[in-house]
């Protein structure tokens, strides 16, 4: 199985797709980082002592946070999957 000819509009939206792939993952670590912080670190922190009970208000900003973060994994996920339609112009059979 041959590929065809990549043209410069293919390059263009295969660096579009890699751009896309990029910022899925940081979405995951941004939503990731606080889901731990809220849900992990700050009760773990309270209930040791090692911090004031007054701490435990900022958990809502933290879930706010972790919220935008999946809402972006979301609207990535939906762009990056029209945008990689590129690959099956450029390899017009999956299986061999």
């Amino acid at each position: 199985m041959d590929p065809s000819y990549i043209t410069t509009a293919f390059w263009h939206e295969l660096a579009l797709t890699l751009r896309l792939l990029l910022l899925l993952v940081g979405f995951v670590f941004f939503f990731a980082g606080n889901m731990v912080v809220a849900h992990m670190v700050i009760p773990s922190l309270v209930m040791t002592g090692h911090a004031p009970e007054t701490i435990s208000r900022y958990r809502p900003l933290f879930y706010m946070a972790a919220l935008t973060g999946a809402a972006g994994v979301i609207v990535t996920f939906i762009v990056l999957s029209n945008i990689i339609q590129v690959l099956s112009d450029i390899y017009p059979r999956w299986w061999i």
